[in-house]
């Protein structure tokens, strides 16, 4: 009974032993075309396309010269022919005996017998055969890898079979090494475009940044400008200063390189010309753009038109304010005081300016009526007090919140035209006064003019907060001094370490409690202003009223 044919697979070669019938030595063939699975051919080559070795210029020769048939050639010769000719020629004495030294010389062990002549005599042997002895004499030429064949001179000595295996490798090599060089000079170039725009991006910037910073400085100018505006709110004290410049360009702070940056991309530009005020470029143009072309353009721009007129109309309010500032006229008060011939020795437009702005002025005074705030009065004068001593103990010191007065408040002295605090008289190991609260149950005016102040209703006092209220009770005392005559002005004074609210919160709402409390024959009125909101506390009928403005 014929046996079946095997077949034995190796990395990418599919290697199929046919059928020998019992004493027969010729063979019997089958279609190429279709494997045991019936797979075609060309769906074979396609798997084996995509299993193409890796070849390197280090792979040896033998490994390309069997490759896919190495696992025969690993092979015991009888494990061989058990497994394909169906055990027939298997000798225990040829046990240990490997295919690839039987396919080396198969006539000095087939010792006659006719199975091993037709093994010997497949096609598949005779391959391997051939390719088996020019390994071998290669290696004796020096030849043990692809790099070696590359150079090797006796190409043409060896046998079709075993060089086209050699060659077709070696070609993969080359094209595998020109693909790699491919892609690193891809690499590379992608590397330099990509160094050549981050250089350029930096160039960009560095010419950029003289104009993005000009344009930040106008729009911060701008800014500012718009916050003061919406901050000034023109009374009789407002200086003319601000009146005239609030909403002005304020051309004489801009320099003519980054207007120049800005309005026409750097054209004219000069280094020389870097500390050079706009001011001064409209009072002689000529002298700092030499390039007349550039200078025409300049002046056609519509913004330095509008530029120019700002710079002109500054410069004619400055030269005016110095005059008025001469003449004693600082505010808007002494501006409606002032004589028709002071008012007609300035620009039109100043004058105008001015007007307009007293105008405003009455307008509002005439149009805002004040707001009585029923029940604040009272609520601020009748603050509760509360006090925080400090307790030495065993462990240290503690905290006891009482109510009330405390017994005895800070001590100071007295230390040039000022106070310091004056802790001698205090005994050693006795209760120390920390804090005072003060409770309001409508609040302080902070709270009233901010809503999400209005649930605060206590007012904190240290001892630096009382020691700003003595200062003031001191000029009080020598403000209504019968000894200092009548022509006496209260003094001015300016609180600072309270940052932030604080001024509001702790120093201030504590200076209207006192002011309050203060003797009501001497000081009959108290004006509290937060913001843009003025608080006026009538004493003598204990009313508060509130103005805006």
């Amino acid at each position: 009974m014929p046996g079946r044919p095997e077949s034995v697979q190796g990395r990418n070669v599919e290697i199929r032993a046919p059928t020998v019938p019992q004493g027969d030595c010729r063979k019997r063939t089958r279609p190429e075309s279709h494997t045991d699975t019936d797979q075609p051919a060309a769906t074979r080559r396609e798997v084996e396309e995509r299993q193409q070795p890796n070849w390197r210029l280090d792979s040896r020769v033998e490994d390309v010269l069997l490759e896919g048939k190495d696992r025969i050639t690993s092979m015991r010769l009888n494990e061989f022919l058990r497994n394909f000719p169906g055990g027939r020629g298997v000798v225990d004495a040829n046990e240990d005996v490997s295919m690839e030294r039987f396919l080396t010389n198969p006539m000095r062990l087939s010792n006659g017998e006719t199975s091993l002549c037709t093994i010997a005599g497949f096609p598949l042997c005779r391959e391997m055969k051939i390719l088996l002895e020019a390994a071998y004499t290669l290696k004796g030429e020096g030849v043990f890898s692809l790099a070696h064949w590359r150079d090797f001179e006796g190409k043409d000595t060896v046998t079709p079979i075993a060089k086209g295996a050699l060659d077709t490798a070696l070609l993969y090599v080359r094209r595998e090494e020109t693909r790699r060089e491919a892609e690193e000079r891809a690499r590379r170039r992608a590397e330099e475009r990509a160094r050549r725009r981050a250089e350029e991006r930096a160039r960009r910037e560095v010419e950029e940044r003289p104009r993005w910073e000009a344009e930040e400085r106008a729009m911060w100018e701008l800014e500012e400008r718009a916050r003061r505006e919406q901050q000034i709110k023109f009374t009789l004290s407002t200086k003319i200063e601000d009146v005239l410049l609030r909403r002005r360009v304020r051309a004489n702070n801009t320099k003519l390189n980054d207007f120049l940056t800005v309005e026409l991309g750097g054209r004219g530009v000069v280094d020389a010309n870097r500390n050079v005020l706009l001011e001064e470029f409209v009072r002689d143009p000529e002298k700092y753009i030499g390039d007349e072309g550039v200078l025409n353009g300049i002046k056609k721009l519509y913004n330095y038109v509008r530029m120019e007129i700002a710079v002109r109309d500054e410069m004619n309010f400055c030269e005016d304010l110095r005059s008025l500032y001469n003449k004693g006229v600082h505010n808007l008060l002494k501006w409606s005081e002032a004589a028709a011939e002071v008012k007609a020795s300035v620009h039109g437009i100043t004058k105008d300016t001015l007007d307009a702005a007293l105008v405003d002025v009455r307008y509002r005074t005439i149009t805002s009526a004040p707001i009585t705030l029923k029940g604040f009065y009272e609520s601020v004068y009748n603050a509760r007090w509360n006090h925080v001593m400090e307790i030495p103990d065993g462990n240290g010191m503690g905290m006891k919140v009482e109510e009330g007065k405390p017994e005895q408040q800070w001590t100071y002295k007295a230390v040039g035209k000022t106070f310091e605090r004056d802790d001698g008289m205090l005994q050693f190991g006795a209760e120390r006064l920390r804090l005072m609260v003060f409770t309001s149950d409508r609040g302080w005016p902070y709270s009233w003019e901010w809503e999400k102040h209005k649930s605060i209703h206590d007012c904190y006092v240290n001892c630096e907060v009382e020691r700003a209220w003595r200062i003031v009770f001191d000029d009080l005392t020598e403000c209504f001094s019968t000894y200092g005559g009548t022509d006496l002005k209260p003094k001015k004074r300016v609180l600072i370490g309270t940052p932030g609210i604080g001024k509001s919160m702790a120093a201030g709402s504590y200076l209207l409690y006192q002011l309050l409390h203060y003797d009501v024959e001497k000081l009959q009125v108290v004006v509290h202003r937060f913001g843009n909101t003025t608080y006026v506390f009538d004493k003598t009928i204990q009313s508060g009223d509130k103005m805006q403005g």
